[in-house]
């Protein structure tokens, strides 16, 4: 009796017990529902998958077709998985999702075993998150670790396993989803930041390497942590190696290998063309901004959305344009090389300026990355009057011999140095990577004044190059476009071109004598540079010589105003007051503006407008932007080519002389402004013009005789030496209607058999001279007209 009352009492325990669990069971079900239906009410809709368009970089391509610079928020380049290597794809699966192929989206053995480690540590360390559910993540939700946002990872990643219904698909989003550090987002852009290379050239250890980043890319990062990352990657390989993706034997080598990653790319404030890339953005911003509606029938907004679908910034950085840009590399890159060797020079005739005060040694300089050129700081451990010995880099000793520190002699021919001084150096041309011993080097110091440059391709007005000032990582102003600086003398061959197409000729004469008069309510009186006066010059002597107070008087022949309307119809559209001033370039115009005049007298009298962009397209390849060259005569062949003559002789005789060593046909002229402030040359050949410009942002004179034969000229050189390089001495195309005559340089006459200083001139048909000897009535008649102040 004891005994059945017992039993019965077990089995009316075990029955609750039953029922407990069933209600918590139950219970369970009905919590897990509800938090189920809470969660899932306010997910993200997938339904994005169906158009889905990620944040890609838009690529921009030099002249050739060579991609050279990216604008991004997310650094991104799309690749099909048909283009993703298949040994990368099983490298991250193997990696993130050994189960990917088997599993619905969501690895439930791995989530318990993530739970169950989770629990024993009291927080959560674990997440098990499969290659769906990372995506999930990355599309649609935060980073942050908490159950809630896990339930919800889970939610998603089922829906999308579903919405794809290809597993293939999910990875192909995965591989260009997933952030790989270093600013990387998707392999294709990773390969490019640690390898310098497409996927399709990477190794087997590459591969691995790229697996093992999305698990904690800043951690794993090869350019930060090279031994935390070669751990990283010996474990992606002995994963894919247990998983029969590749042999033991190539586990084996690839972990023997190094990493082999290339240095960390140089940011743009330091990278070849950083003006030129910064002005293409700009320009970008500027054509994909909608037109405001001055009938306000359409907000700005709303027109901006009807015509480009997002904003301009949205456009530049995450709609991935392909923009094809008019820069060709190797022009830029002589261009940065010519301004930066320029305004070194220009520096050091302003003498030495002491050591670098707190400046830090690059400790990561080896002796295998020193190369010709290079520029980097160095610490002084002893000086003889003949040479400075130094260590820079990893403890490199370096050497300083007299040759190349002469210039930082003070006139006592003592340098303020001393051991333990940091300063700046550079390797010079003669090191070689095998050589023993010190490392030549030359003392340096970082220049303080600026230049510009900008050269511009005569048949397209293409800019092929352009640098902005000395550095752009310390100021992105571009003085080559936004500087407004006086030309000084550069200005001049606006007057001359006026002269010619009023009907003067190379070889009339002008007087270089002392003027005065009255300008803005004072009395000036300009002068010659040296203050030396010539009295009767020809055109081609006034140009040539750059003679001021010649030059003065031709604008008073011809007036003020025609200059201006002769500046306006070359392309100057800058402020200009009709003042005789304007003879000597007293008004503010950029460097871009004054090339592209050049350009006009260098095409024969077309003018055209400066290129950038030749097209941009969308990700599809369909034409968004485009812009053709274009060429309007506006001046005659005949009086353009009597300039490009004129302008010639600039090089061969007068003030632009350095240049004639460079053995082609070319022609330019040199500007200077008071207390040589501002230092100009422009010069072009058949096919190209160019433009520099040195001087301080302040206005401040550069140096004592700092003109621009002297400071901007050398720049000019060095860079056409190389863009002329391979280049056939072509001369410039002589018109209908020009003839040629040997005239005496001082007269203007014919010159004869006795004559010293003969040179050939060109004339329009017609207007050459006719006579052999000064005809003293013809020359008063000039002297007459000046006079009176035609």
């Amino acid at each position: 009796m004891v005994a059945k009352r017992g039993s019965a009492k077990g089995r009316d325990l075990i029955k609750t017990l039953a029922w407990l669990i069933l209600m918590m069971v139950v219970l369970g079900a009905v919590a897990g529902v509800v938090v189920y239906f809470r969660l899932a009410s306010n997910l993200p809709s997938i339904e994005i998958l169906d158009n889905f368009r990620p944040n890609l970089a838009s690529l921009v391509y030099d002249d050739k077709g060579k991609k050279v610079h990216e604008f991004y928020i997310e650094r991104r380049i799309w690749t099909p998985i048909e283009r993703i290597p298949k040994l990368m794809q099983q490298a991250i699966v193997a990696v993130e999702d050994a189960r990917f192929y088997s599993h619905g989206g969501v690895d439930w053995f791995g989530i318990l075993r993530a739970a169950w480690a989770n629990l024993r540590k009291r927080r959560i360390e674990q997440g098990a998150s499969t290659i769906t559910q990372q995506l999930a993540r990355r599309l649609f939700l935060t980073p942050e670790k908490t159950y809630k946002r896990k339930i919800r990872e889970i939610i998603l990643a089922c829906q999308i396993e579903k919405k794809l219904a290809s597993k293939q698909k999910i990875l192909e989003y995965y591989l260009n989803e997933i952030y790989f550090g270093s600013g990387a987002y998707g392999v294709a852009a990773a390969s490019q930041v640690y390898f310098g290379k497409p996927l399709q050239e990477l190794s087997i250890p590459q591969f691995a390497l790229l697996a093992g980043l999305p698990r904690a890319p800043s951690r794993y990062s090869p350019l930060r942590n090279p031994l935390l990352a070669k751990r990283r990657r010996n474990f992606a390989l002995r994963r894919m190696a247990d998983l029969g993706v590749i042999s033991q034997r190539q586990c084996r080598d690839a972990i023997a290998s190094p990493l082999n990653t290339v240095e960390p790319e140089r940011s743009t404030k330091k990278s070849c063309g950083a003006w030129f890339f910064e002005d293409i953005r700009r320009r970008c911003l500027k054509i994909f901004k909608a037109p405001s509606d001055e009938s306000g029938t359409e907000s700005q907004e709303e027109a901006q959305t009807r015509l480009f679908g997002a904003s301009p910034a949205d456009m530049v950085y995450r709609d991935g344009l392909n923009i094809y840009s008019t820069i060709d590399m190797r022009l830029q890159a002589a261009a940065e090389r010519a301004v930066d060797k320029g305004l070194r020079e220009v520096d050091k005739r302003e003498g030495f300026r002491g050591p670098i005060e707190d400046g830090k040694l690059d400790d990561k300089l080896d002796r295998q990355h020193i190369r010709p050129g290079l520029i980097t700081l160095a610490k002084v451990t002893g000086m003889t009057p003949d040479a400075i010995t130094v260590t820079f880099g990893t403890g490199i000793e370096g050497i300083i011999d007299k040759r190349h520190f002469k210039w930082a002699l003070n006139k006592k021919h003592q340098l303020h140095l001393a051991t333990g001084s940091v300063i700046e150096v550079k390797v010079q041309d003669s090191f070689r990577a095998d050589d023993e011993g010190p490392v030549p080097l030359s003392l340096e110091q970082e220049p303080q004044v600026e230049g510009a440059l900008v050269a511009i391709d005569l048949h397209t007005g293409y800019v092929r190059a352009m640098v902005g000032g000395r550095s752009f990582k310390k100021s992105e102003f571009n003085r080559a476009i936004q500087a407004r600086r006086q030309p000084g003398s550069a200005f001049k061959p606006v007057i001359y071109t006026a002269a010619i197409d009023s009907g003067m000729i190379p070889t009339d004469i002008i007087l270089d004598v002392p003027i005065y008069m009255d300008e803005v309510n004072k009395v000036w009186k300009p002068d010659n540079y040296g203050e030396r006066v010539f009295g009767p010059v020809t055109l081609q002597t006034a140009l040539e010589k750059s003679k001021n107070l010649a030059t003065i008087n031709l604008i008073k022949r011809l007036s003020p105003k025609l200059a201006v309307h002769y500046a306006r119809l070359l392309g100057i559209r800058s402020h200009l007051e009709p003042v005789p001033s304007l003879a000597l370039g007293s008004m503010g115009v950029s460097l871009l503006e004054l090339t592209s005049l050049y350009g006009v007298i260098a095409t024969e009298g077309k003018q055209f407008k400066p290129i950038f962009i030749k097209e941009i397209t969308d990700r599809s390849g369909h034409t968004l932007y485009t812009q053709e060259p274009e060429m309007e005569q506006v001046l005659s062949p005949q009086t353009a080519y009597v300039m490009i003559h004129m302008l010639k002789g600039v090089i061969q005789r007068g003030t632009g002389i350095r240049a004639k060593g460079l053995g082609h046909n070319l022609a330019g002229k040199t500007g200077t402004t008071n207390d040589f402030a501002d230092a100009w040359f422009i010069g072009f050949s058949p096919n190209l013009v160019v433009g520099t410009w040195v001087g301080f942002d302040e206005i401040r004179p550069i140096g004592k005789g700092e003109t621009g034969a002297r400071a901007a000229l050398p720049i000019w050189i060095a860079f056409m030496k190389d863009a002329l390089k391979d280049e056939p001495e072509d001369d410039f195309p002589v018109p209908e209607g020009i003839v040629f005559r040997t005239v005496d340089s001082k007269t203007g006459q014919l010159a004869t058999d006795k004559t010293a200083d003969a040179i050939v001139e060109a004339f329009i048909r017609g207007a050459e001279p006719l006579e052999h000897t000064a005809s003293t009535s013809q020359r008063a008649r000039h002297f007459s007209e000046i006079d009176a102040g035609f």
